[in-house]
């Protein structure tokens, strides 16, 4: 029971430094993310091309549209400028506004959708090493 509490209070705890960071780090890190997953598309792409692969370009477009929104709402919500000039307790209440506002919480629920399509793809979809070894 208290490895339980313990779990769970950690895992809040994270999730509240998680938001805390802000729209520009989960941002940056959906379009590294999206980098990784276009490199690893394009060579499974390039070296068995076929129509059904197609199903890699539907989250690269879902990240590219969400990166570009995330930018958008970090540029428009001045989240560096307010912790540099007022302080970090300013940037705590702005950060937690625009993060349960309503974009905010569409852009982290795509952004969040996007990755788990991105990894289902990568380890549901993509044949195992047993299927290419078969072959």
């Amino acid at each position: 029971m208290i490895r339980w509490v313990r779990a769970v209070t950690i895992l809040w705890a994270g999730i509240f430094v998680w938001m805390l960071i802000g729209l520009w780090l989960e941002t940056a890190l959906h379009v590294a993310a999206g980098a990784v997953f276009a490199l690893y598309a394009g060579k499974r792409v390039w070296h068995s091309p076929s129509a059904v692969q197609s199903v890699y370009l539907i989250p690269l477009v879902v990240a590219a549209g969400a990166s570009w929104w995330g930018l958008d709402l970090s540029l428009h919500s001045h989240e560096v400028g307010i912790l540099y000039v007022h302080g970090v307790i300013p940037y705590i209440r702005h950060t937690l506004s625009v993060l349960f506002s309503s974009d905010g919480i569409w852009f982290s629920l795509l952004t969040w959708l996007n990755l788990g399509l991105m990894a289902g793809v990568v380890f549901i979809l993509d044949p195992g090493l047993e299927k290419r070894q078969a072959t």
